[in-house]
């Protein structure tokens, strides 16, 4: 049996870190590169790094700010947000990430997938998947959950997986930012689909629902966020932001009450998980 791990995801719009619910209602957090250094220390296995604006906007995750959160970490970077050319993959991987995350543009254009692959190796190379529910019908969805794309999402990771990806990363826009859960039904599905990795993203608001999510599929990753961010937040209060980008009023109040989202922590998670016999990094 393969060990599983455990993920912090960064969403980020221009060089703040934000938090989405139902990936809208966009909250500055603070800075990136300081929750991701916090997450390495504290034992994570890998980080994921997404521009959540950056396809609505035209434009590519920052250079600049994968350079900051790498240089704070030693674990695999992936990194997402507007990526549409081998030249800006080039870029992003010079800047100090392990791996890149492509979305709309492999909808768009679902070649891209295979020349990427060519290039860069499968191992590079994964792609996200969200997935929202029109008339209780699974979709997959571009432009950071905005549009459309008619595809359905098991079709689609099939698809993805025989153009070369390494890996796939799942969201249900649903359970996104909500802390109700992961989305078993469709992380299943997705899962047994497949055989490269899954990365189940969205909904973790505790320690059962990642023990949920591995002992009910074998996907081997869960995507952690609110959970993660908002706990470091009542722990140390004292995270600053870039003034460039997003309001910043939830931070600067620094009466932060979360009734879902506390006191959860990769060391106690990673302890929880072994007591119950999941394999963890």
């Amino acid at each position: 049996m393969k060990l599983k791990s455990l993920i912090p995801k960064l969403d980020l719009k221009g060089p703040n870190l934000v938090k989405p619910i139902y990936l809208e209602g966009l909250r500055v957090l603070g800075k990136p590169e300081e929750y991701a250094e916090h997450y390495f220390n504290a034992g994570c296995d890998e980080i994921i790094a997404h521009d959540v604006v950056a396809q609505l906007l035209d434009k590519t995750i920052s250079l600049d700010t994968i350079k900051k959160i790498s240089e704070k970490i030693f674990v695999p970077l992936i990194v997402s947000g507007g990526i549409k050319s081998v030249n800006q993959i080039k870029k992003i991987l010079k800047s100090g990430a392990s791996k890149i995350s492509i979305n709309s543009y492999a909808l768009k254009k679902p070649t891209f997938i295979n020349d990427a692959v060519n290039i860069f190796g499968s191992s590079v190379i994964s792609v996200t998947i969200d997935v929202g529910k029109i008339d209780n019908q699974y979709y997959t969805f571009s432009v950071n959950g905005r549009e459309c794309s008619g595809k359905n999402p098991i079709d689609w990771a099939k698809e993805v997986e025989e153009r070369g990806a390494g890996e796939i990363l799942l969201t249900s826009i649903e359970n996104e930012g909500s802390g109700h859960g992961y989305n078993i039904d469709l992380i299943k599905k997705v899962n047994d689909a497949v055989n490269i990795r899954v990365i189940a993203n969205g909904g973790a608001g505790s320690t059962d629902d990642i023990l949920n999510l591995f002992k009910k599929t074998d996907t081997e990753a869960a995507s952690l966020s609110s959970m993660l961010h908002y706990s470091l937040l009542n722990k140390f209060k004292n995270f600053t932001a870039y003034k460039e980008e997003g309001c910043k009023a939830f931070l600067e109040k620094k009466n932060y009450k979360f009734k879902k989202f506390q006191n959860y922590f990769i060391e106690s998670i990673k302890k929880d998980l072994k007591q119950e016999k999941i394999g963890i990094r």
